[in-house]
């Protein structure tokens, strides 16, 4: 009796082992390109109290050792007028991407007031099936609340 069930959990454990429950999840690597924000093609606006803010091109890139970099060109107006085009890039050599299946996480790692260096999650994203569509989630700074951006491979 006490063999059978041994054997039936090794089967049971064979089979959960070949199942795809337990299949990695997508890769997120290489380089990815800007194509919408909020589900707007490039160039893509928001505006906001007389204020906007146009985004024109950005970037993900996938790097050595789980780092990452995130580029974003946009414009900032006010009234009607253009005030600044910037390329916001970030890329740090203390910054580092987790993924966890189709989900990815972004950190930072900054120094405290304390002198401990503290990590903080700064966005989140999710790949499509195939790992070729990138969709991040990010406060943009002057929307206000979370932004949708969508990135292909």
């Amino acid at each position: 009796m006490r063999v059978s069930r041994f054997a039936a959990l090794i089967a049971a454990a064979l089979c959960l082992s070949c199942s795809d429950s337990f299949a990695p999840g997508p890769s997120f690597a290489g380089d990815y390109a800007l194509s919408t924000v909020n589900g707007q093609a490039l160039p893509s606006n928001f505006s906001f109290n007389g204020n906007g803010i146009r985004w024109l091109s950005g970037s993900v890139s996938a790097l050595p050792s789980q780092g990452f970099s995130r580029q974003l060109v946009q414009e900032q107006w006010s009234g009607g007028i253009l005030e600044q085009t910037d390329t916001v890039y970030f890329e740090d050599s203390r910054a580092f991407f987790r993924a966890h299946g189709a989900v990815i996480h972004f950190y930072d790692a900054e120094w405290s007031l304390m002198g401990v260096l503290d990590t903080v999650e700064i966005f989140s994203g999710a790949l499509n099936a195939d790992g070729s569509v990138l969709t991040i989630l990010a406060n943009d700074g002057l929307a206000g609340a979370n932004s949708q951006f969508r990135y292909e491979r």
